[in-house]
């Protein structure tokens, strides 16, 4: 399980691994300083992910509230090689929005760095998950959809578990 939103300091970070939490997604603080965020993804390597929102392929923070100038690709590129458990990329222009993912953005930055990329923000449809599967991406986030009927949790999961099972007979055929 991971869990974000809130977390400033080192303090908030132990205290949600104490509940058992495995991992926790920073965003804001860790852009703001990117020094705390390489101590500890050092200090606790592969637990963090870092999310990264954007609007118009530039960062957001603060709850969406700032856009700054730099650019997604650039920011992930500087995180590329710590040890960080992924990247939750959300296109906030699509997150709830039912508009179906920003599938070249994201398959970008899946191609861009070697962490894990997970998509975030206007995952629709069964059609959007496999678009990301073969985007190379690790995961995505589904809410609104699932709440809301669009996309069965059971045919999401089947859908990925296929997509695993052809990955690994292809992978044995070699």
């Amino acid at each position: 399980m991971s869990i974000g939103g809130g977390l400033r300091t080192e303090a908030d970070i132990l205290e949600v691994f104490s509940w058992g939490v495995e991992r926790v997604i920073l965003g804001t603080r860790a852009l703001q300083d990117p020094m705390w965020l390489r101590e500890l993804a050092q200090k606790y390597p592969q637990k963090i992910i870092l999310g990264l929102d954007a609007r118009e392929g530039k960062i957001a923070t603060h709850g969406w509230l700032q856009t700054s100038q730099s650019m997604v690709l650039d920011v992930a590129q500087e995180f590329a090689h710590w040890p960080l458990a992924g990247i939750i990329y959300t296109d906030i222009s699509r997150d709830g929005m039912m508009a179906g993912p920003n599938i070249k953005g994201l398959a970008e930055l899946a191609r861009a760095v070697p962490l894990p990329v997970i998509a975030s923000g206007g995952v629709t449809t069964l059609e959007d998950i496999s678009e990301l599967l073969h985007c190379g991406l690790a995961g995505c986030i589904i809410g609104r959809s699932l709440y809301e009927g669009r996309i069965s949790l059971p045919a999401a999961l089947g859908l990925v578990a296929s997509a695993a099972n052809n990955a690994t007979k292809t992978t044995s055929e070699r």
